[in-house]
């Protein structure tokens, strides 16, 4: 069973409809996707739920209920990209597995089998560079190209239909978004820009462009973080430049 924990959005849900529905006398494994996004009372709860003990089981009173937790037939597994959003004291009762990034030959794969097209060499590798490592997109992107090749009337995908791909959809070279470009442009007209400079100038706050933005172009070597501030490397500057 999965559940999306952005929308539980009260303990007495999560137990009535998740728990109670579920779990009593049950053998089940739930997921939690998207685990950062459990509500503060739910984490409570589940502090008291997962409660470490060597019969590996606890009970769990809300209201005149009382659900028995037998963890050799209940097992629960949470999901997130943002670990660290994870309550802490909820966090040391799990066992944390980091997944390895997806590879470019991952992505390709992913592309080549959900398009079912014949897409050439040269085109499944620009294609993968503007993927960041993300498997949705690989199969958001082999989506869009299936419906490309269909309005075409045409099996294979090469280069030429890439660049006319690219220049329909807006797609830029890394897969930056028009904000991330935006922060390069701005990084680009001084030797070093502060942080609240750049949320000045973008309109962002400093939150949103730590987490949303630099984060992405750090791990593309198109920016860098300093002690004193911000700062657009050799590959950012060579990206403005070629991308004109």
């Amino acid at each position: 069973m999965t559940i999306n924990c952005s929308s539980i959005k009260t303990l007495k849900r999560f137990v009535n409809d998740i728990l109670a529905a579920h779990v009593i006398g049950k053998e089940i494994t739930i997921l939690f996707d998207e685990a950062s996004e459990i509500p503060e009372d739910m984490t409570m709860a589940l502090l008291t739920i997962l409660n470490p003990n060597q019969q590996n089981s606890n009970s769990f009173s809300y209201d005149d209920l009382t659900i028995d937790f037998d963890f050799r037939n209940v097992t629960f597994l949470f999901a997130t990209t943002e670990a660290h959003k994870i309550n802490p004291a909820l966090m040391d009762r799990l066992e944390r597995v980091d997944l390895e990034q997806y590879s470019i030959e991952n992505l390709s794969a992913i592309v080549q089998k959900n398009s079912a097209a014949n897409i050439t060499d040269v085109a499944i590798e620009q294609i993968s560079k503007v993927l960041r490592g993300n498997a949705r997109k690989a199969t958001q992107m082999a989506n869009h190209i299936a419906l490309y090749l269909s309005t075409k009337n045409k099996q294979t995908f090469d280069i030429d239909d890439w660049k006319e791909f690219c220049s329909n959809m807006g797609i830029n070279p890394l897969g930056l978004s028009p904000m991330e470009i935006r922060v390069l442009q701005c990084l680009a007209e001084k030797s070093e820009t502060t942080l609240t400079n750049l949320s000045a100038k973008t309109h962002m706050t400093r939150e949103s462009l730590q987490r949303d933005i630099e984060m992405y172009l750090q791990k593309t070597n198109l920016m860098e973080v300093t002690p004193t501030g911000r700062k657009l490397t050799h590959a950012g500057r060579h990206y403005l430049e070629n991308l004109k």
